[in-house]
């Protein structure tokens, strides 16, 4: 900062181990704080001191000789060392940009535009029973927490036509919702967490379930993982992230797959969790058992 009546430079003792620092950051007409660099670094002519900042601007309070002391030296430091990082690096860390045509999940507490909007085609349960998503009719899925299973079943019906407020996971593959709305009738599902009086329901018991078809439908987690599929039947067969990533490559619609496991079945499906697959009536392939997963038909087995 320069002022009218301030024309005498004003020296400033810059440590010896920011030296390099300074040198890099610091030209001519940078501005720190309230002074403005006026002149390049300079050789000091104390043997303490390894470089002066030439600078006009308003004389440092405490100090008749025009610059700062050796007393002070480490607040000198570390106020230039402040000046010279962004205020918004100090006080805050962005998160990195999302990847191309992928929206960020918008902020707290503000309104979004919804991101999807479309008729409900069908719900989609986890192996418990509880509907944790639902398919659109345009294909889009969307998923939330289980625990908001009855608040969705409350404000929408197969056949209704719903907006989704929310972002989508990376890979575009499916949709994590903060809001959804029905638009005949206005009311929302809203996420948030369970209410600390309310005990978890019980799990639901389950059993032992097989099924067998051709898929139709990949189902994804919020950030894009192949987490599950739909068979022709309407049967949802669910299995982890991992599992999926190893079968990314062979599981696609059309496929014939042949799943065991343990699930439930109600008035809005079928769906298990999947111990044993097999591709196109290939060996099973194991997902949850003993000993190490097999590689899928197909693909090449992990290097040890």
């Amino acid at each position: 900062m320069r002022t009218s009546g301030a024309s005498r430079p004003h020296p400033l003792i810059v440590d010896p181990e920011c030296k390099s620092l300074f040198q890099r950051r610091l030209a001519p007409g940078t501005q720190l704080g309230v002074i403005t660099v006026s002149g390049p670094l300079t050789l000091g002519s104390e043997p303490s001191t390894a470089q002066r900042l030439v600078t006009r601007g308003r004389k440092p309070l405490g100090d008749s000789e025009g610059g700062f002391t050796m007393a002070n030296r480490k607040s000198v430091v570390a106020t230039l060392a402040i000046a010279l990082v962004p205020a918004a690096s100090i006080f805050a860390h962005a998160p990195p940009p999302p990847p191309p045509g992928v929206a960020p999940p918008p902020a707290y507490g503000t309104a979004a535009a919804p991101v999807a909007t479309g008729r409900i085609a069908k719900f989609l349960i986890n192996p418990n029973g509880d509907v944790d998503g639902l398919l659109l009719g345009d294909g889009t899925q969307v998923n939330f927490p289980p625990h908001l299973s009855e608040s969705l079943m409350q404000i929408a019906r197969i056949g209704d036509t719903v907006s989704v407020q929310g972002f989508r996971g990376y890979g575009g593959g499916a949709v994590h919702a903060a809001v959804i709305t029905n638009a005949s009738t206005g009311r929302s599902m809203v996420d948030q967490p369970p209410s600390p009086d309310r005990p978890p329901p019980a799990p639901a018991a389950l059993i032992a379930l097989n099924a067998n078809g051709r898929v139709v439908r990949l189902l994804h987690a919020d950030m894009g993982e192949l987490n599950g599929v739909i068979l022709e039947d309407g049967t949802i067969v669910r299995f982890p992230p991992p599992f999926g990533a190893e079968l990314q490559t062979v599981l696609r619609p059309t496929v014939q797959l042949t799943a065991t496991g343990y699930g439930t079945e109600n008035a809005h499906g079928r769906a298990l969790e999947a111990t044993s697959l097999a591709i196109n009536g290939q060996a099973p392939i194991v997902v949850y058992g003993p000993g190490p997963m097999p590689p899928a038909p197909g693909v090449a087995p992990r290097p040890r």
